[in-house]
């Protein structure tokens, strides 16, 4: 592990390569340096040291008994789109649709909903429709909801370094990305309605589907 420190930021930065492959010369996984990055703007050079983790309190842990009933609902409630993989824990599912042609451009099957999953996954649209290879006139617009993993300082860095600008639905208005929606809401009763795998192969199989 690197040690976190500005010159490893003004390297990425003033490179002559993109940032994605001065990362990958530099063997530095991009969700890492954008919280570098993130942190470095938070709070300057004191936000970069290392810190002990603290033990703390769970004081407001869902107790054991409302656990399941809470899932429950959420599953049938929102949109979260999330499974179980027994033995694994809990996955979400990561997805680009082109609003167009409602092609699903790329999608993926990530451990956590953070905003270093989500540019992985865009970084997987782009390069599919070949969009970090060729010039065109005018670059893609991402829509999404204004969840924490989209609005955050990592997705403003990651929406410059690639071009693609981001816009947000009116909060409380879902329908405004009901093409994303609809297919959260076919994931979740059509390939799962039981709402678990067996096995993180068995769920990339089936969502694939």
């Amino acid at each position: 592990m690197y040690p976190v420190n500005t010159s490893w930021i003004k390297l990425v930065q003033q490179s002559s390569l993109s940032g994605t492959r001065t990362l990958a010369r530099l063997d530095i996984h991009k969700s890492t340096f954008y919280n570098w990055l993130g942190r470095y703007h938070d709070g300057g050079l004191d936000a970069l040291d290392d810190k002990k983790p603290q033990p703390s309190m769970a004081w407001n842990k869902v107790p054991t008994e409302h656990r399941q009933a809470l899932i429950d609902f959420a599953l049938r409630e929102t949109d979260f789109t999330y499974f179980k993989i027994v033995g694994w824990g809990w996955y979400y599912v990561s997805t680009v649709l082109d609003d167009y042609s409602r092609f699903i451009v790329a999608w993926r099957l990530c451990r956590t909903m953070s905003a270093g999953d989500v540019s992985d996954t865009l970084d997987d649209a782009l390069a599919f429709a070949q969009l970090n290879q060729v010039k065109v006139q005018h670059r893609p617009r991402l829509l999404s909801d204004n969840g924490t993993e989209f609005t955050s300082k990592a997705m403003f860095f990651w929406s410059q370094e690639s071009g693609v600008g981001l816009g947000f639905i009116q909060p409380g208005k879902p329908t405004q990305n009901a093409f994303v929606e609809s297919l959260n809401g076919k994931c979740r009763n059509e390939c799962l309605n039981r709402h678990w795998f067996r096995s993180l192969d068995q769920a990339r199989c089936e969502i694939d589907q």
